[in-house]
């Protein structure tokens, strides 16, 4: 299978050589046009915050790919409806606009991300504790790796057209408890 990415600079993206990279940004239709060209499917990560961006972008990803898969948000579900307590934002705009589209699609609704607990990385390095809101609270978090092999298997599978499919872990892992460092809330309890 060819392997095609977008990328804002070729030279640092870390890509294998077997990729084809296509310089450009999400933001640009005419560098995701000329991505998608010739592409049966496409994994899409949305990192804008303007909804006015979202349809032409989608236009000119689905005028080539038959099938999108794209990485959502865990909270959102399908027909809550307006008086819903979930604020669907920008994820649920791109999901509206990708089933409007003439491709068909799957959703991956991931929630926490494992990596993302790096951040705290330097503060345990210089043997800070890491304050956090409710270090009590349970969050899934989604090891990339999984969310990696779910992507693959969503752009390959044709059972999973058509279908939401939230990616969490087996249990929640406390705050408290991914760290190897003393953990507090931010309000010193």
């Amino acid at each position: 299978m060819a392997v095609r990415a977008l990328v804002r600079h070729p030279l640092t993206a870390g890509l294998p050589a077997e990729v084809t990279m296509i310089e450009g940004t999400l933001q640009d239709p005419g560098a995701v046009r000329q991505a998608a060209t010739g592409a049966d499917s496409a994994f899409l990560l949305w990192i804008g915050d303007d909804p006015a961006e979202i349809p032409p972008v989608i236009d000119a990803l689905t005028s080539s790919v038959r099938h999108v898969v794209y990485l959502s948000a865990a909270d959102l579900r399908s027909g809550l409806g307006a008086g819903s307590a979930v604020q669907p934002g920008i994820h649920a705009e791109v999901e509206r606009v990708l089933e409007a589209s003439p491709s068909t699609w799957t959703f991956l609704r991931g929630g926490g991300f494992a990596a993302n607990t790096l951040e705290w990385a330097g503060q345990i390095r210089a043997g800070d504790t890491v304050s956090v809101v409710h270090p009590g609270a349970g969050r899934s978090l989604v090891d990339e790796r999984d969310l990696g092999e779910a992507a693959v298997r969503a752009l390959r599978d044709p059972s999973l057209v058509g279908r939401a499919l939230s990616l969490t872990a087996r249990r929640p892992s406390p705050r408290r408890s991914r760290s190897p460092s003393s953990v507090t809330s931010s309000t010193g309890t």
